[in-house]
């Protein structure tokens, strides 16, 4: 695991600088703290920042071929290289190291930019041919492992967080991107291959870039979700049985590691069946790593403990207090452009606790995606048969809504609030349903706290634009069912956007490694063959997943409802929390740069702490908008 980063001139007589490479380099320096590598040739410049886990004395990179003429740079882990390395060798490729990185480069020689396709792992990485005078991007096919990048007539500069890409001063255009903001203030983050930035993109998983002086930057897909393999006369019993032996392969091979591993344990069934299988592989007792909060409602440490228990694991927990509002700034440095994931706190901590006892950890994330763990998937489905309602009776359900009673207690009114939207998406056509379930808080919310100049600017634009390109896309699929759109968008859109960014960023900033079997593309693809009533029966949520695991996990994890990895936001602003976010948005730099309506920013936490409104998330999402606009732009 690594930050790379790097510089690629059009013209051939500007020279790569190792100064600036080095700038890039320490800005991520928590991505890697073990080691630093660089390869400067004339016009090309290639940096990395290492976190040794495979071939720890011999793994250093830039790795490079035989001749030294293709040199690369990697973020990730490449879980098949042994096999890659065998099957290489058998064509004469001859290795002077044992590292993951060496097997990409063979495989480029070998099969060239399609050696993508023969990598099981997760990845970002630039390779630097200089026979061709081509330099490959690429990332991994579900989008673990981020690649920003900035390309144009002058060349292209890259790299695995967006402050690399500041800090070569070679960014000269700095303007936000106003579609993005939209995106942000509805989303609660930046889906590919926005970001902040106008000038800065984000390579979108599942693609390569290819660059030279002569062409320019060129795009190219090279995996997409498959939506044509669904196989409907197998059995159910026989899928259940098959799916295990897939899952329990995707465990095996992401324990490649020459450093101890551990696992997240939140106590729900991803990460308990990410626990449960892996202790049928190892011979030693599992690590694992669980956090609570002093709230009983979102405290599920119980849960963990009984699949520590179960597989007696080397068990770690820590409970989470109200927020210390110091770390707040930091955390929105690391995301380097606005996100409103406020799970980002708890995965910080997590990764915190389990750095101080292993420099790897596996997580349970994907499963929601991957095994429809969202309650908003039987709201989808809902929405397909409201739709068949005659219209005077959807609109006397929507005004009936109207009627729920408000009271006195702010958390009543905030569950009648969830129990409201749920509803009313539900009256929607099914598309519209998931774009007001994809919303966090939405422009319409947001639009009364924001200035009269930053409401013009916003005006008109689209935010829900990435969800729309991915309905309509996959639209064009004959024979599947209508959530497979939906599971579709999740995967390609929120993913990566959102779950996997907070993880990255959070682990990353702790210097942990994380991976995520559940996301394995030879179990996505597998998955990706089982048809919606095997997956998702009856609306159980997880509902194959829960019954492939019910004679190993213990019972309370199976019945275990939906919960998520949330906080109690609410009750930390109306404690100190809410002090500290008054003295930001109402600070003199946020009046200076002029984001926000000051008079209705200060009502909106007024009427929070007082209890008659609940919006936490709300007020969370501008809180890490303006920390990182100080941070950045000011």
């Amino acid at each position: 695991m690594c930050g790379i980063c790097g510089t690629a001139f059009s013209d051939p007589q500007k020279l790569a600088d190792i100064r600036v490479l080095r700038r890039m380099c320490d800005s991520i320096a928590h991505r890697g703290p073990d080691d630093d590598g660089y390869y400067v040739s004339g016009h090309i410049g290639l940096g990395m920042r290492r976190l040794s886990i495979i071939d720890l004395a011999g793994g250093k990179q830039p790795i490079h071929n035989e001749d030294q003429t293709i040199q690369i740079v990697l973020n990730g882990e490449i879980y098949n290289c042994r096999e890659l390395q065998t099957a290489l060798e058998s064509l004469d490729h001859a290795f002077y190291t044992r590292s993951d990185t060496e097997a990409i480069v063979h495989a480029y020689e070998a099969y060239g930019e399609a050696c993508v396709e023969k990598l099981r792992g997760m990845f970002g990485f630039a390779l630097w041919d200089s026979r061709k005078q081509s330099l490959l991007l690429a990332v991994d096919r579900i989008g673990i492992k981020p690649l920003y990048y900035t390309a144009n007539e002058h060349g292209l500069v890259f790299g695995s967080e967006i402050r690399s890409l500041l800090a070569s001063n070679l960014i000269s255009d700095r303007e936000l991107d106003l579609d993005a903001v939209a995106q942000y203030f509805t989303l609660g983050y930046i889906p590919a291959p926005a970001t902040i930035f106008r000038a800065i993109r984000k390579l979108s998983p599942g693609c390569l870039l290819q660059w030279s002086p002569t062409r320019g930057a060129v795009i190219e897909q090279y995996w997409d979700v498959p939506n044509d393999r669904v196989e409907h006369g197998r059995s159910t019993k026989e899928t259940r049985r098959q799916l295990r032996e897939v899952l329990k392969d995707a465990i095996r091979s992401h324990l490649i590691s020459d450093v101890p591993l551990g696992v997240f344990l939140s106590g729900g069934i991803d990460s308990s069946t990410v626990v449960a299988l892996m202790s049928e592989i190892c011979d030693e007792p599992i690590k694992t790593f669980s956090i609570g909060f002093a709230e009983h409602e979102y405290n599920e440490l119980e849960y963990a403990r009984l699949v520590a228990r179960r597989f007696r694991t080397d068990h770690h927990e820590l409970i989470v207090e109200p927020c210390r509002v110091d770390i707040l700034p930091q955390i929105a440095k690391h995301f380097g452009e606005p996100f409103a994931d406020a799970s980002a706190l708890p995965t910080y901590f997590v990764s915190k606790m389990a750095r101080q006892h292993v420099k790897v950890a596996l997580s349970g994330d994907g499963g929601d995606e991957l095994f429809l763990g969202y309650t908003g998937f039987r709201g989808l489905e809902l929405a397909r048969y409201v739709q068949l309602l005659p219209t005077p009776i959807r609109k006397a359900i929507a005004v009936l809504l109207t009627l729920l009673p408000r009271t006195a207690r702010s958390a009543w009114n905030y569950q009648i609030e969830i129990v409201e939207k749920r509803i009313a998406d539900s009256l929607l056509p099914p598309d519209e349903a998931y774009r007001s379930k994809s919303t966090v808080t939405g422009l319409a919310t947001v639009w009364p706290v924001l200035s009269r100049d930053l409401q013009e600017r916003l005006s008109g634009r689209n935010p829900y634009v990435a969800i729309d390109e991915c309905l309509t896309r996959y639209s064009s699929a004959n024979g599947v069912h209508p959530l497979e759109r939906f599971i579709y968008a999740g995967l390609k859109v929120s993913l990566p956007g959102d779950i996997l960014v907070k993880t990255d960023r959070m682990s990353m900033a702790n210097s942990l490694e994380v991976r995520v079997p559940l996301l394995d593309h030879v179990l996505a693809e597998f998955v990706a063959t089982i048809p919606i009533k095997q997956r998702f029966p009856k609306w159980r949520l997880k509902g194959l997943l829960r019954d492939t695991m019910a004679d190993t996990l213990p019972t309370e994890i199976i019945n275990l409802p939906k919960h998520g990895f949330t906080i109690p936001l609410a009750a930390w602003f109306r404690g100190d929390l809410a002090i500290f976010a008054s003295d930001v948005l109402l600070s003199a730099k946020a009046r200076q740069h002029g984001c926000w309506n000051s008079v209705a920013v200060e009502d909106l936490l007024r009427q929070h702490v007082q209890g008659s409104r609940s919006v936490a998330q709300l007020v969370w999402g501008m809180l890490m908008f303006e920390l990182w606009y100080q941070h950045v732009c000011d």
